[in-house]
């Protein structure tokens, strides 16, 4: 298999597993349904995609406010995978990698989801 063929298909199994996530409710930044679909989207790593999810749960068990703080968690993401510009990490940005990694991974965060909406 010739790497454009290879290429051809991670794009192809990239569109099938989005349009699956869509059937089961993700609607892009709105309301995402994966972490690793989320990354994948936004070409980050696998191991980039790890460190989020151990930051994530490090910063939840350090919280000493019922608030979410969306910079901190900017900070966090712009640490582990470095914007390539200013204003990359929009905050509908970052509510959607909270809501993502909420969802099975960082469940100390799943009582905050509803108000990031």
């Amino acid at each position: 298999m010739t790497n454009e063929q290879l290429e051809d298909k991670i794009r192809l199994l990239t569109t099938t597993v989005a349009e699956l996530a869509s059937r089961f409710g993700s609607s892009g930044l709105n309301n995402p349904i994966s972490l690793g679909l989320l990354c994948l989207e936004m070409s980050f790593t696998n191991d980039e995609m790890e460190k989020i999810i151990v930051a994530f749960n490090k910063y939840a068990d350090d919280m000493d406010s019922e608030e979410l703080i969306l910079d901190d968690f900017r900070k966090i993401l712009n640490q582990i995978h470095p914007a390539d510009y200013e204003g990359f990490y929009t905050d509908r940005l970052v509510k959607a990698f909270i809501k993502a990694s909420a969802i099975g991974y960082v469940t100390a965060l799943y009582p905050y989801i509803d108000d990031l909406d």
